[in-house]
């Protein structure tokens, strides 16, 4: 069966519109985390999230040795936060540099800043390609502040109006 090439697929992809999150996890003393915009509520009882990440990130081996990860959904104010977890830092550190994190149920790092968080144990994962989809059992959640999302779209941020 024949399938769309990988260009014109990105190409129809760029299209649709996305929120930013920061996806992070701790592994012994050292935490780590990456940009991902893949990402959805999947079951309310129990409760369940799907992220999907690229397994060439730092961060995806990190998750699937430590089986926690939180994500984070960034508001408007943090496009240079995307930008920082997206970039090519080797560093895990320089990620969160003068970013204010705190830990929470399962000990992942919550970004202080971001709207919202998930905090979660790994419930399952499903093999896609270059990818993985992690399945995510919700331990904790909660609304951190009251702010427009950050999207994404057509490979630019975008500010929602009202």
């Amino acid at each position: 069966m024949p399938t769309l090439d990988p260009e014109p697929f990105k190409e129809v992809m760029r299209h649709w519109v996305a929120g930013v999150t920061v996806v992070t996890t701790r592994l012994d003393d050292a935490i780590y985390g990456c940009t991902a915009n893949s990402f959805t509520s999947i079951s309310l009882t129990p409760p369940l999230i799907a992220v999907s990440l690229a397994k060439s990130t730092h961060t995806y081996p990190m998750i699937k040795q430590s089986g926690i990860f939180a994500v984070n959904i960034l508001s408007a104010h943090q496009q240079d936060v995307s930008v920082r977890f997206a970039g090519s830092l080797h560093d895990a550190h320089e990620r969160f540099k003068d970013e204010p994190h705190h830990p929470e149920a399962t000990g992942s790092p919550v970004l202080d800043r971001a709207i919202a968080f998930a905090d979660c144990r790994l419930y399952s994962e499903h093999d896609v390609g270059l990818n993985s989809i992690l399945i995510g059992l919700v331990e904790a959640g909660r609304v951190l502040n009251h702010h427009p999302p950050l999207i994404y779209s057509d490979r630019k941020y975008w500010k929602l109006t009202q």
